[in-house]
């Protein structure tokens, strides 16, 4: 009878043991998950829902880009009105832009050819267009945007010979 006392004993320890090892995994689970989870708040302002990958609210954003192309905070009103006007779509690729996620400000005539930095000489483009066009003028980046599409059409009907399989 002593003996399975001690079982019964061991047996109960067991259960007891696996579950507050089970309850501990659960409780760790929970804080790795709350400490990965983004913020719904600004991190800037605190007071906002963050809507972009660095957690900032559209405000913030808005400031921030002021501040980095003017040097000032007192754009952001401009810029935010200048996003509207242009629909929220880059002018050279029709992408919607998602303010802090794939935006950028571009100069239409680029600093470093004399272009002012002004609120008239900028406007939103998709981050990767603003990278492609660089410091070309607006005509020369047009020009070159046309052949590479060119190209692109040469290319898939090369390719669609080769591969009529893959044809789309």
């Amino acid at each position: 009878m002593l003996d399975g006392n001690i079982a019964l004993k061991k047996n109960i320890a067991i259960q007891i043991f696996a579950n507050d090892y089970y309850r501990a995994i659960v409780f760790k689970i929970k804080v790795v998950m709350s400490l990965l989870k983004p913020s719904r708040n600004c991190h800037k302002c605190k007071s906002r829902f963050a809507v972009n990958l660095s957690n900032c609210c559209e405000i913030c954003t808005l400031k921030r880009t002021s501040t980095d192309n003017f040097g000032t905070v007192d754009y952001w009103q401009d810029l935010a009105k200048m996003l509207l006007s242009q629909e929220q779509k880059c002018p050279y690729s029709g992408i919607s832009l998602k303010l802090g996620t794939n935006t950028s400000l571009d100069h239409k005539i680029p600093k470093s050819k004399g272009g002012a930095n002004d609120l008239a000489n900028v406007q939103w483009v998709h981050v990767w267009i603003n990278l492609m066009k660089a410091a070309k003028s607006e005509q020369l980046f047009l020009e070159e945007l046309d052949e590479f599409i060119l190209e692109i059409i040469k290319f898939r009907n090369i390719a669609d010979q080769i591969y009529p399989s893959l044809a789309v």
